[in-house]
């Protein structure tokens, strides 16, 4: 399994728009509003699982030793 930076799905998910045509397209392909999208661009929300389904990518927290 690769672990990507959350810079890495930003700018995946922002190729993938851009590839769409535009945020409605992308959105509209995706399930969920282009305003919600918008807001996920923007930073104002976190990435959803149903974003992430559309990276083909999920959300995995994971812990490190400090030592």
């Amino acid at each position: 399994m690769v672990c990507y930076e959350f810079a890495e799905v930003m700018r995946r998910l922002k190729r993938r728009v851009q590839e769409a045509g535009s945020q409605h397209a992308y959105a509209r392909r995706i399930g969920i509003s282009q305003s919600y999208l918008s807001d996920i661009l923007l930073g104002r929300r976190r990435i959803s699982p149903v974003v992430l389904r559309g990276l083909h990518m999920r959300r995995v927290d994971h812990y490190q030793d400090l030592r």
